[in-house]
């Protein structure tokens, strides 16, 4: 028994002999796809301009995408490199982007609808609140002209029914007083059709945001409806042999956007899969439509998940000067 033990012992021992010399002698490819084979290289192929970012925007896209997996290790990462099997990172311009670009270009369209609609809604408050205060005064205006008017018609009154108080000074006053409270009035019915004109001219513009809401909820129907039934692929990590590693963009609308699936490209390159914690950068719908959720910019750090699943595919590789299995 003693026997057997050894020579199973001393076979293993040179099955671990002949795999170290045999990559001593055939050193794995640095440049195929393995599970976290780090450093990974990377360089960047074609760009269609049709995209709108110049090669300098997506280098540092590039640098943003590697930085946020760089950050949870002290090992190299990424490595852009002039290498000719370098993986490629190309962006290719067809539907999909061309969807973004329409999509991108109708939301900024509603966007600015909505800046107009709330300026013209504070405008239609301010506006009310002018009408209103106008309103006021000439209610108390016309309150107090009333009065006036009917003391006025009590004074004549009172003097065409008392022949002996009659005086010239007095009669003089009265007709004053009625010229003045005639012109009054003359001014109270200016005020009044003035305002009755403000109130119509509001009523207009009331009426015309209405309809520019109207038109504005028509555009959001359109817009909603050129989303994609499905989710559209943004990106895809490829490798075989004869090509390499590669990375293709097919959708990116903003910058943002770009950092997002480049970082989980980037991931896939690493080996990871997706995950389920949604807002993760590994997770397998980082886009709808192919434009970012609402209210999410450019990552700022990978989620838990993601930390997880790299630390799960990698393990102490992550520490500089780690040997690899």
């Amino acid at each position: 028994m003693s026997r057997l033990l050894a020579v199973g012992l001393l076979a293993i021992g040179l099955a671990l002999l002949l795999s170290q010399l045999l990559r001593l002698r055939y050193p794995p490819d640095p440049y195929a796809h393995a599970p976290c084979a780090i450093p990974v290289h990377y360089a960047l192929g074609e760009v269609d301009p049709r995209f709108g970012f110049d090669a300098f925007l997506v280098d540092a896209a590039l640098a943003e995408a590697a930085q946020l997996w760089q950050a949870e290790s002290s090992a190299p990462l990424f490595i852009e490199s002039s290498q000719p099997r370098a993986m490629q990172v190309n962006l290719w311009f067809d539907e999909r982007q061309q969807g973004a670009v329409q999509r991108q270009s109708l939301r900024g369209q509603l966007d600015l609808a909505q800046r107009d609609l709330d300026d013209a809604q504070a405008d239609l408050e301010a506006w009310n609140g002018r009408i209103e205060l106008a309103r006021e005064s000439r209610e108390r205006r016309a309150a107090e002209l009333t009065a006036r008017l009917a003391q006025h018609e009590a004074a004549v009154a009172a003097w065409n029914a008392d022949p002996g108080a009659r005086s010239e000074a007095r009669q003089r006053a009265l007709e004053g007083e009625g010229a003045m409270l005639r012109a009054e009035l003359a001014e109270l019915e200016r005020m009044t059709a003035a305002l009755n004109d403000d109130v119509a001219a509001y009523n207009r513009r009331v009426e015309d945001a209405r309809q520019r809401a109207a038109e504005m909820r028509a555009q959001v129907q359109e817009y909603n409806a050129s989303s994609a039934p499905d989710p559209v692929e943004s990106g895809r990590y490829s490798y075989d042999p004869a090509q390499g590693r590669r990375i293709d963009v097919f959708r990116a609308a903003s910058f943002d956007a770009l950092v997002w699936v480049l970082a989980h490209e980037f991931g896939h390159a690493l080996g990871l899969g997706h995950v389920e914690q949604p807002g993760a950068v590994m997770h397998a719908l980082l886009h709808e439509g192919g434009e970012l959720q609402p209210g999410r910019r450019g990552p700022v750090a990978l989620a838990a998940a993601d930390r997880a699943a790299l630390a799960d595919v990698c393990g102490d590789r992550l520490v500089a000067g780690a040997s690899p299995e």
